[in-house]
């Protein structure tokens, strides 16, 4: 009876030890968002232009695969949180033809790296540099839309 509670005691340490260092090794990928947000200074846009704001639609219109945006002109200029509601399709009368949007709003974030301005799409840590806006640090007490 001890010779095999010993035998399993060490088969469940060989089997547990690999699984932790996958689980270890993999901890970064499972956060890209929130390990993008903790390089980078939360930033605002400055002096916004109109070129400026052509390639923030255009870059979140390909973030979320061609669907087309229509963007205020002030966003992302007093915080730097951009969240996206999916439109919700409705028929003649009004009303939406599949009933509640029951999907989550895409956020996007801006940052400041470096002299840079980074865009990045919180679900899933993907970034974009938005080389015709200009962008300035965020005090960190208004940063992430506080």
């Amino acid at each position: 009876m001890q010779k095999g509670l010993a035998a399993r005691r060490r088969r469940q340490r060989t089997v547990s030890t690999p699984v932790r260092l996958i689980a270890l090794a993999l901890m970064p990928l499972l956060t890209p968002a929130a390990r993008a947000a903790s390089l980078d200074a939360p930033a605002i846009i400055v002096a916004p232009t109109a070129e400026s704001r052509s390639e923030l639609a255009r870059v979140i219109g390909e973030a979320l695969h061609g669907v087309p945006v229509t963007l205020a002109d002030d966003v992302l200029t007093t915080s730097n949180t951009l969240s996206l509601e999916h439109a919700n399709i409705r028929d003649q009368a009004g009303r939406p033809l599949n009933g509640r949007e029951l999907s989550r709003p895409e956020t996007f974030q801006l940052f400041k790296r470096g002299s840079r301005c980074v865009l990045v799409r919180m679900r899933n840590g993907h970034a974009w540099t938005l080389r015709h806006a200009r962008c300035a640090a965020l005090p960190s007490e208004t940063s992430r839309g506080e």
